[in-house]
């Protein structure tokens, strides 16, 4: 009895931290506006990006990894390719990235909210 209990015990702790682990990794900062440009890499769904203009001057400079739910960013970027145009995005960076897989090179998690027109990034 006290070995099933022990068992239940730690089935309940692991699974909690793995909840909690996934909880932290999904909080996300405050909306922000990027002006990126997309960085063409010689992979498969790459759709890494280097932030040239942001409202959060911390995030210029900055590789993003853009996420969406309710937006193709494969789109965005063919769109923004034909234009040859950066793309103006309003977003969420994720506050935590851990890079599991070593992917090279390395980006910060973006989730896009809303893609903007241009001039919106212009007067950043």
């Amino acid at each position: 009895m006290k070995k099933k209990l022990f068992i239940i015990i730690n089935a309940f702790i692991v699974l909690g931290g793995s909840l909690a682990l996934l909880f932290v990794l999904s909080l996300k900062g405050e909306e922000i506006v990027v002006g990126a440009r997309y960085l063409q890499l010689a992979c498969e769904r790459c759709y890494h990006m280097e932030v040239e203009v942001s409202d959060d001057k911390k995030m210029n400079d900055t590789i993003i990894i853009p996420l969406s739910s309710n937006l193709s960013i494969e789109t965005l970027i063919d769109i923004s390719l034909q234009k040859k145009e950066n793309l103006c995005l309003l977003g969420k960076p994720y506050l935590f990235n851990i890079n599991i897989f070593n992917i090279d090179p390395d980006g910060r998690r973006f989730e896009v909210i809303e893609h903007l027109p241009s001039s919106r990034c212009a007067k950043l």
